[in-house]
């Protein structure tokens, strides 16, 4: 029973020094950042990005490596961003006002990319139009309410003189 013992003993001595050889070669293939402690900078079409922008036939898209993203126009208002989710990876995220400079870079996009660009403008704009049309149904039965009321007032009050007679 001593010699079983030892010879486990002696066994996990063996492979002490080959876990630590799997951890010192597994270090070596690691990215060259993650080494280092860097954070790996991560947005769609990085391979165009120069310092944080990426500059396309006039149009400037800037990189968003904390949510991996490009954005087009003024991202402070999110009523009017729309947010796309590229094929490829990552997203796109463009004011409502910037389309037409978005379509002056439909040539940077991928064809699935692109799909998906136009798929999602498509549907932004349908949308979009419906809910005009439900606000404008909504201020026309405002506007039949108040008038309709102003009715019965004049009618409450033209009634009220007669009866005064």
């Amino acid at each position: 029973m001593i010699i079983k013992e030892n010879q486990s003993v002696k066994a996990l001595d063996l492979l002490a020094p080959r876990e630590k050889a799997k951890v010192d070669s597994t270090a070596k293939n690691a990215p060259f950042s993650e080494i280092f402690g860097e954070e790996q900078k991560i947005c769609p079409y990085s391979h165009l990005d120069v310092g944080g922008y990426i500059k396309y036939n006039g149009v400037v898209f800037v990189c968003d490596y904390r949510t991996n993203s490009i954005c087009l126009g003024d991202m402070l208002n999110p009523k009017k961003v729309l947010r796309i989710i590229l094929p490829s990876g990552g997203k796109l995220n463009v004011n409502e006002d910037n389309f037409e400079d978005l379509s002056k870079a439909t040539s940077m996009f991928t064809p699935e990319d692109l799909n998906a660009i136009m798929r999602a403008i498509a549907h932004y704009n349908f949308s979009k139009k419906k809910f005009d049309e439900l606000d404008e149904n909504e201020i026309k039965t405002l506007k039949n309410m108040i008038n309709e009321a102003d009715t019965r007032a004049e009618a409450s009050d033209i009634r009220k003189k007669e009866a005064g007679r």
